[in-house]
C-alpha cells in the first residue's frame, strides 16, 4: 500500500536528502541543468535489480553524452551500497534511503516480489528543472530497461 498520491508526469518530483556512494550529501536540486535518471530498486545484490544496475553501467557515458545523470536509489544501508557497487564496477553513484522516505514520497514503497517492505523497481525522468518527464513502474525487463530509457532521452530530450 502507497502512503502518498501516485506521482504523475508533468509534477515536480520530491526533493530529497540523501547519503551516497561518495559518501556526501545529496539533494534533488544537485542535478539542476541535467537530466536525472533515478532508478528505483529493490535491493543490493539480488539477481534482477543487479542485472538493471549492470546494464545503466553499460552505458553510463552514452546516458552522459545526453546530458543524463544516472543514479541508483534503495533502502539498503550505505555499507552494502559500497560493497555493490565496488563487485560490480558501478559507474553511477547510488543513493541511500534505509527509512524509506524518499521512496514513500516517489510512490514506490511497497511489497515487491519478495516479502520484506521496500521499494518497487521504478525508474523516473526528471528534466533539468525538477520536473518528471517520464516514469517507469514496476520494470520487469531490466536487460533492455536502460537502453529504453536512452532511447526516450534522446528521442525526447536532446531535440
Amino acid at each position: 500500500m502507497l502512503s502518498t498520491p501516485m506521482l504523475k508526469e508533468g509534477l515536480k518530483a520530491p526533493d530529497f536528502a540523501l547519503k551516497g556512494t561518495d559518501n556526501a550529501t545529496h539533494a534533488l536540486g544537485d542535478f539542476k541543468g541535467h537530466v536525472l535518471v533515478l532508478f528505483l530498486y529493490i535491493k543490493d545484490d539480488t539477481p534482477i535489480c543487479t542485472i538493471e544496475a549492470i546494464e545503466f553501467n553499460k552505458l553510463i557515458d552514452e546516458f552522459g553524452a545526453a546530458g543524463a545523470v544516472v543514479v541508483g536509489l534503495s533502502n539498503d544501508f550505505l555499507d552494502a551500497h559500497h560493497k555493490f557497487k565496488e563487485k560490480h564496477r558501478l559507474k553511477m553513484l547510488l543513493l541511500a534511503d534505509p527509512t524509506c522516505s524518499t521512496i514513500k514520497a516517489y510512490g514506490s514503497y511497497g511489497s515487491p516480489e519478495f516479502l520484506k517492505m521496500g521499494a518497487h523497481r521504478d525508474t523516473f525522468v526528471i528534466d533539468g528543472d525538477g520536473t518528471i518527464i517520464k516514469i517507469y513502474r514496476k520494470v520487469q525487463d531490466c536487460h533492455k530497461h536502460p537502453a529504453e530509457v536512452l532511447l526516450f532521452i534522446k528521442n525526447s530530450v536532446m531535440r
